[in-house]
């Protein structure tokens, strides 16, 4: 599993498209190419969107930023370092050495990511709270 591309240079963000059209679904249903290319490419600038690679073939893709409670649905929102929240907004991976490669990257963009409060949207469930040792337990099953 290759390290991931935090930067859209080196993948064209149409390829991303692609892989979330047919791996994120229902996150992307409805979403028109120009917005999702726009929303990509905000994300890949301020270094919120990871993707994972196996033998040049994506295998996976999540955006996240740190922020304040009161920021945790802008979706357009910078990482915000200062922030005591960790918003994963997307996490889509086709094998579970992509799910495990995802995690990985994110634990290392945020170091803190331990003594933040993790969020996330959930189908049916709307905004949830996860627990640290959750992910890490979601990380090891991988």
């Amino acid at each position: 599993m290759n390290a991931p591309a935090p930067q859209a240079q080196r993948e064209p963000i149409d390829a991303w498209m692609d892989f979330l059209h047919a791996h994120g679904a229902p996150c992307f249903v409805g979403w028109p190419d120009n917005l999702l290319r726009a929303w990509l490419h905000f994300h890949t600038t301020h270094g919120t969107c990871l993707v994972v690679h196996d033998s040049g073939q994506i295998e996976g893709l999540a955006i996240a930023w740190q922020c304040a409670r009161a920021d945790l649905e802008k979706h357009w929102h910078v990482d915000d370092p200062t922030g005591d929240c960790l918003y994963i907004a997307q996490f889509v991976a086709r094998t579970p050495s992509a799910r495990r490669a995802l995690i990985a990257a994110g634990m290392e963009r945020w170091p803190a990511w331990r003594w933040l409060k993790l969020h996330g949207r959930r189908a049916h469930k709307g905004l949830c709270r996860m627990l640290p040792g959750a992910l890490i337990r979601f990380y090891q099953l991988a």
